[in-house]
């Protein structure tokens, strides 16, 4: 096994720094997608033409995590007198 058409051997050329790993790590994180930082999940239901109903569950890891539930109703009430 000689050298290929008389040349001489490649000489391993000195790497360059390639940066602080801090550095290395941030150009592999830019090739993933980003984390979601939580989940929002809204539920609206319409019990009649007056009257709905909202659930709203909110989960997150960087804020406070909570629950809120709706009731509306658009209309008059029954007992209100009329204008």
């Amino acid at each position: 096994m000689g050298n290929a058409g008389g040349r001489a051997p490649r000489r391993a050329q000195p790497r360059g720094n390639p940066g602080s790993f801090d550095e290395l790590h941030r150009l592999c994180k830019e090739v993933f997608p980003p984390q979601m930082e939580g989940v929002k999940l809204i539920i609206t239901k319409t019990l009649s033409s007056h009257f709905q109903v909202t659930h709203t569950v909110h989960m997150s890891t960087l804020g406070p995590s909570g629950y809120r539930f709706n009731a509306t109703f658009v209309g008059t009430p029954a007992g209100a007198p009329p204008r």
